[in-house]
């Protein structure tokens, strides 16, 4: 009996996930695979940060500066059609 799209899709995923080193380094597991899709999770960690974030005043700083130019953005006349 041939194998559905669906059986393809996860057979094809547990062999690619089997085999790659770099998945498995990173964390990554797949939450959902169907025909053409795939949905993923990575954890993010302290080590995977550049300095700017490890610096929580920084941090707080960048993000307040990038509301700063959102509401700036929102403000702004919007061109006409």
């Amino acid at each position: 009996m041939p194998l559905t799209a669906q059986q393809i899709a996860e057979k094809s995923s547990a062999a690619l996930g089997a085999h790659d080193a770099a998945s498995h380094a990173l964390g990554l597991q797949v939450t959902h695979i169907a025909p053409g899709q795939a949905n993923v999770t990575m954890q993010v960690t302290e080590q995977m940060l550049n300095a700017l974030v490890r610096d929580a005043e920084e941090r707080k700083q960048i993000v307040a500066f990038m509301q700063q130019m959102q509401e700036s953005q929102a403000q702004a006349p919007q061109p006409m059609e």
